[in-house]
């Protein structure tokens, strides 16, 4: 098994009380147009999601893990 992983990131006002909903489904739009250009299939194999918000600048970050 492969897995290979997409990080996105996307600078916010401040690290306090994000809601990573937004920025996870970015994420996996990425991943999806990305993931599109290899396979056929439409079904993005993500079997972990980590996400968290690094500062000075604050960013919120996703990480998708995808098995290939």
């Amino acid at each position: 098994m492969n897995i290979f992983t997409v990080s996105y990131g996307e600078y916010v006002p401040t690290c306090s009380g994000i809601d990573y909903g937004p920025f996870v489904r970015r994420a996996e739009d990425l991943a999806e147009f990305h993931f599109s250009m290899l396979k056929q299939s439409t079904a993005l194999p993500i079997v972990r999601r980590e996400w968290f918000c690094a500062t000075n600048p604050d960013i919120a970050v996703v990480h998708l893990y995808i098995q290939t």
